[in-house]
This record gives structure tokens, C-alpha cells and sequence, in this order.
């Protein structure tokens, strides 16, 4: 619970922002020789898009998190914890790549 409320809001802003910058720098090159990325406009797109997605992340993650932990802990044999929590890992991954694409 306090890995999702200390860490999470963080780690999802952090993730949109490397997502939109990386993409924003990617794409940059497509326009041209000559196109440069204007830092000033990424910032602000970052800003905007963490302050669209980030409570809905937040919310998303204590969602997913929570019970995929305690399923874990009350379920899961030991020797598969491990493959078990990298496949939601996956499927996190995936569902933040989808909010930051959409």
C-alpha cells in the first residue's frame, strides 16, 4: 500500500514523461534533417498529459497492484511468485504504454 501511494503517482509520471520524450525525439528525426525538438513544447505536453493521466494511473495501479500482491502472497506457490508477478509486470506495461499512446 505505501509503494502505491509514495512510489506510484512518481513512477507513472515518470514513465509518460520518458514515453513522450523518447517518442517526441524519435519522430523528430522523420521531419527533416534540419527539424530540431522543441524542448519547451515537449515540456509542456509532458506536463499536460501527466496532469490528464496521472490521478487515473494512480487509481489504476492500486487497482491492479493490490490484489495481484495479495493473490501472490495467498496463492501463488513460492517457486512461481517470481513468474507470476513479472506476467502482471507485462500486462502493466502494456496498459501504461496503451494510456500514453492514446
Amino acid at each position: 500500500l505505501m509503494n502505491q501511494v509514495c512510489v506510484g503517482p512518481f513512477n507513472s509520471a515518470f514513465f509518460l514523461a520518458w514515453s513522450l520524450a523518447v517518442g517526441a525525439w524519435l519522430h523528430s528525426g522523420e521531419r527533416g534533417s534540419g527539424s530540431e525538438l522543441d524542448l519547451p513544447a515537449l515540456a509542456g505536453e509532458i506536463a499536460a498529459k501527466a496532469r490528464e493521466e496521472v490521478p487515473g494511473l494512480v487509481l489504476a495501479s492500486g487497482v491492479f497492484w493490490l490484489p495481484a500482491n495479495a493473490a501472490n502472497f495467498m496463492f501463488v506457490p513460492t517457486h512461481l511468485r517470481i513468474l507470476f508477478m513479472s506476467s502482471c509486470s507485462v500486462v502493466w506495461g502494456a496498459y501504461l504504454s496503451f494510456v500514453v499512446h492514446r
